[in-house]
């Protein structure tokens, strides 16, 4: 009897292991819009993400890098989807100790040695933005490009960001998360917060509708957050799963799905063009040797 595996086309008795699994409605955390049978198989074979919307969330369609990695998985026959959890050091447990096949982030941070064992594939490239209330800066702050040009200041922090650069110029630091952050920023706690402009929207759009005017946008842009799909070399099918994804994920942007998935949540006006040239540049950077 052949045994379910992530990344290899689904036996023809996984039809009636699913069917069996929902009549004993058997919980699952897994996100996106199929029903696979990732939930009878070992945890090493399952596809791990932090929860961090709009890019990774518990909801119906899962969020942008959610929808853009089923739709992949649909269309090379990969038989997976990607559970959802709360904080970064469980996903990272699921990889280094449980030898998951793969994770899902955008502030996984590996030194050296463990990137070494590690695949990034790119799949977004969202812009970090910085933030500040108008009603607390109705000048504005200052911002050339130059984090010297904040000095003095309190940043708002994702919890797991790096913020020594800030410290360093002469910036006090406050981390939460993203939600946490942006109210910190309304009640004066911190001057100015950075995140991806989608998550900004998000945000307001969700929690803070009647700020949406006082939270203004700052220029020029403060980075680059990727989030990739890093996959595990040490796990028996790590290379090819990777090496099977980055092929599927080449022919969805070239036939133009990706992009169709994009403009669900990108603003109408934002350069989509401009978005999928920082992608490419990502995806060369990062070609899987």
């Amino acid at each position: 009897m052949k045994t379910h595996h992530s990344f290899i086309k689904r036996p023809a008795l996984v039809t009636l292991i699913i069917l069996v699994g929902i009549v004993i409605g058997h919980p699952t955390m897994a996100t996106g819009p199929r029903v696979t049978p990732t939930i009878f198989v070992s945890d090493a074979d399952k596809v791990f993400a932090v929860d961090n919307p709009p890019f990774v969330s518990g909801n119906v369609e899962g969020g942008l890098n959610i929808e853009i990695i089923n739709a992949v998985f649909s269309s090379a026959d990969i038989d997976n989807t990607v559970t959802t959890l709360p904080l970064q050091k469980m996903v990272k447990y699921y990889l280094q100790q449980e030898n998951a096949i793969a994770i899902m982030g955008h502030y996984l941070h590996f030194n050296q040695e463990e990137r070494k064992e590690l695949i990034f594939v790119p799949v977004s490239a969202p812009l970090k933005h910085y933030f500040y209330y108008r009603p607390s800066h109705p000048d504005g702050m200052g911002w050339n490009g130059d984090l010297d040009s904040l000095k003095g200041a309190t940043y708002g922090a994702h919890r797991e960001e790096k913020t020594a650069a800030y410290k360093k110029a002469g910036i006090r630091v406050q981390k939460g998360s993203p939600r946490a952050i942006m109210q910190k920023l309304i009640s004066g706690d911190v001057d100015f917060a950075g995140m991806p402009g989608l998550t900004a929207e998000w945000l307001i759009d969700k929690h803070f509708p009647k700020e949406r005017e006082h939270l203004v946008q700052m220029k020029p842009a403060a980075g680059d957050i990727p989030g990739f799909l890093i996959f595990n070399r040490r796990h028996p099918q790590g290379k090819a799963a990777a090496d099977r994804f980055d092929k599927a994920l080449s022919a969805f942007i070239d036939d133009g799905g990706y992009e169709k998935v994009l403009e669900k949540y990108m603003n109408k006006g934002a350069s989509i063009d401009t978005y999928m040239k920082r992608l490419k540049a990502l995806r060369m950077k990062y070609r899987i040797k």
